[in-house]
């Protein structure tokens, strides 16, 4: 049977555990382009990147829950992915005509 609060929580945590996982990566990659040492920034949010999707699966594997659940999980995080994406190109600059052309056209950009 089907247990709809399991199955909320797995989706909930999922968009959690995304919306973390792609703010981080959004975090390094400004760092990474404003900063001189962003390669220990950048390795270091890689691991905890990392740590987080592999906690929240091995998580899900563990507790003996159904593909259904850990599906509804990896949705969740699907579609933070497709929220954190459009945030972006809502939050950057577009630079489509000369109107950017001149000095400070790519820091209008992050």
């Amino acid at each position: 049977m089907i247990d709809i609060f399991q199955m909320t929580a797995a989706f909930f945590f999922g968009a959690v555990a995304g919306g973390m996982y792609f703010y981080s990566l959004w975090r390094s990659t400004k760092s990474f382009v404003l900063n001189r040492s962003s390669g220990v920034a950048f390795l270091i949010s890689g691991i905890f990147r990392l740590a987080i999707f592999l906690g929240v699966a091995g998580y899900l594997l563990s507790a003996g829950i159904g593909a259904l659940t850990i599906g509804m999980g990896l949705f969740g995080f699907f579609l933070a992915r497709i929220a954190a994406t459009r945030w972006v190109r809502w939050k950057t600059t577009r630079c489509d005509d000369a109107s950017c052309v001149g000095e400070g056209a790519h820091e209008n950009q992050l």
